[in-house]
């Protein structure tokens, strides 16, 4: 989130958002010159990138992970950002690249200020470790040591894509407008009725400095939603057992070189134009009343595989009221 004043900082602590694993609320008195309080930042630096990264916050107090109230703040003229950045270069090994530290005035009239340290995740020289010999990581809002099996996952990002896939409507957003049609059920032979057609838009995005010269996609759509063009894929029905056995249309493609560009982290790579669908609605219809306000969901997922790399995940294409929402768990 971006946060450059301090009315951001206000706006935090007005809507209660809590600490997270990528936010991290602190006291102004945190940043001091002592040794100790270097290592706890860079501790907490190194943790945030070993993990998702995120932002640490130094001027808020919190109580049960939110935020309570702004602080004094620390004066700049003593904790300065090339004083922070030193510390975080001479202590943690090796260097993060990308972190950067905003300096936010208190708006007091002195030299008070705040500050907000925005952490990249590690990739490329991942995992990072703090000035005690240990790698950590962001736990249950805390920095916690990492486990030898977790330090060997952090290693391999830099040496293996790391691939996920972006599902969008076709106007490039996460909820659609559903024209649902109001005359009768069909009769029987007629066929199924449908909505009005709708475009979904897939990207795969690759967060690995590491080039994937080979993928293979493979993408998940529940039966109701009826395929109409599907430019590039292949497609069969399967049965598939996991997460829980269900039969779902099954869209393939793969990308090799030399034929194809290899996929990088700078540039991501649509999959297809677009896949055309509609919804068939007459069993929706009927079963609306019992979807409560969670919606009708539709599975819908994806698996990626590229040498060292195979990961699936799974969302819906949820139907509340006039509307199709695209809905991943993160």
């Amino acid at each position: 989130m971006p946060i450059e004043t301090k009315a951001d900082l206000e706006q935090l602590i007005r809507d209660s958002v809590p600490e997270s694993l990528t936010l991290d609320y602190k006291r102004s008195d945190v940043l001091s010159k002592d040794n100790r309080k270097r290592d706890e930042l860079c501790k907490d630096v190194s943790a945030f990138a070993n993990s998702a990264g995120g932002q640490l916050i130094y001027g808020i107090s919190e109580n049960d992970q939110v935020p309570q109230s702004l602080d004094s703040g620390v004066d700049k003229t003593v904790i300065t950002p090339e004083w922070i950045e030193q510390v975080l270069a001479s202590r943690i090994q090796p260097r993060i690249a990308g972190v950067r530290i905003k300096q936010i005035s208190a708006e007091s009239g002195d030299n008070q200020v705040y500050y907000v340290i925005d952490v990249p995740q590690a990739t490329t020289f991942a995992p990072h470790q703090a000035p005690d010999n240990k790698y950590y990581k962001r736990h249950n809002f805390t920095s916690d040591a990492m486990e030898d099996y977790e330090v060997r996952d952090a290693l391999r990002r830099a040496t293996t894509p790391a691939l996920r896939l972006e599902f969008q409507f076709g106007d490039g957003s996460q909820e659609q407008l559903v024209r649902l049609p109001t005359g009768p059920e069909p009769e029987i032979g007629q066929g199924p009725q449908v909505c009005d057609t709708m475009t979904l838009s897939l990207t795969i995005h690759n967060d690995s400095p590491q080039p994937a010269e080979y993928v293979y996609a493979e993408i998940y759509v529940h039966p109701a939603l009826i395929l109409q063009r599907h430019d590039g894929f292949t497609v069969d029905q399967r049965l598939l057992t996991e997460p829980v056995p269900r039969r779902m249309n099954v869209l393939s493609r793969q990308f090799a070189v030399p034929q194809d560009i290899p996929l990088f982290k700078e540039v991501p790579r649509r999959l297809s134009e677009a896949i055309y669908f509609a919804v068939q609605v007459h069993s929706v219809l009927r079963d609306m009343p019992n979807a409560g306000s969670s919606g009708y969901p539709f599975p819908v997922g994806y698996r990626l595989r590229a040498p060292g790399f195979d990961e699936e995940r799974w969302g819906t294409l949820n139907l509340r009221n006039d509307r199709l929402y695209i809905e991943f768990e993160r």
